[in-house]
């Protein structure tokens, strides 16, 4: 096969999938799987995909925030099973901060009888929901994004530097294929870092949709949490991958099936 038809192969694969790993390209190609990594290096100086560790993506404009009226209508069932087992992980008596966003206020909703819970937000759309609840309230103050409903910058992150978190719940816009978790704005990177380091146990609450994706912002990588809530299906090269980066998946069930 001449390299023109092999690159022209390579790249309809990765526009149909979105993503391809390197073995799984020469296996389907018959060709080494140093021929497909040359091939891959070549197509990204041509900016036509992205190399990502072991394979390529699609490569596509950056992730925008998406406004939470149209989250809440999105995955609802992914969601609730997701919420559902992030919320038996809170014991009695424990310091929660739920992250902004329509899979925690989820969560929220099946907590607020758990007995002398303080939960700390910087979603108002929680406060909103808690504020007449029977527990501790603690709204983390700044600016609010108006699309999310969210509070960042200078005043939420000082005043989350003063406090200590049990449990964190967070969630993200996006995972990409290496499982770095990004999001489109500096200000929300900021503060998720931030989240996770005054937790003594941080937990990503993320389904499905959210893999594959890219942003324009870094915060962490997947195995920089405790444990991550996801009812994403994994291939058996990804399992391996996850084993290896010593991720640790908690699975909430998956599309069609249960694992």
């Amino acid at each position: 096969m001449l390299s023109q038809e092999r690159v022209a192969q390579i790249l309809e694969f990765i526009n149909e999938h979105g993503s391809a790993r390197v073995e799984e390209l020469a296996s389907t190609l018959n060709v080494s799987e140093m021929t497909i990594r040359r091939d891959l290096e070549k197509c990204q100086k041509k900016g036509l995909i992205q190399r990502c560790h072991g394979g390529a993506v699609l490569k596509r404009p950056n992730e925008r925030e998406q406004p939470y009226e149209d989250k809440q209508c999105i995955h609802q069932d992914q969601k609730r099973k997701i919420a559902e087992i992030c919320a038996s992980m809170i014991p009695d008596g424990a310091t929660v901060y739920l992250d902004a966003g329509t899979t925690n206020y989820q969560i929220a909703e099946r907590i607020f009888r758990i007995p002398d819970l303080t939960v700390v937000t910087n979603d108002v759309m929680i406060a909103a929901m808690l504020h007449q609840r029977d527990i501790r309230l603690l709204v983390v103050g700044g600016e609010v994004q108006n699309s999310t409903g969210s509070t960042l910058g200078p005043f939420a992150e000082q005043m989350l530097r003063s406090i200590r978190i049990d449990l964190s719940f967070m969630g993200a816009a996006s995972i990409d294929p290496d499982y770095n978790v990004m999001t489109p704005t500096i200000e929300k990177a900021f503060l998720k870092r931030l989240v996770t380091e005054i937790s003594n146990k941080s937990y990503l609450a993320a389904d499905a949709s959210k893999f594959d994706r890219q942003s324009m912002v870094l915060i962490n990588n997947l195995k920089d949490y405790a444990g991550v809530v996801t009812d994403r299906a994994f291939t058996d090269a990804e399992e391996k991958q996850i084993h290896d980066m010593q991720i640790n998946i908690i699975p909430a069930g998956t599309a069609g099936e249960e694992r």
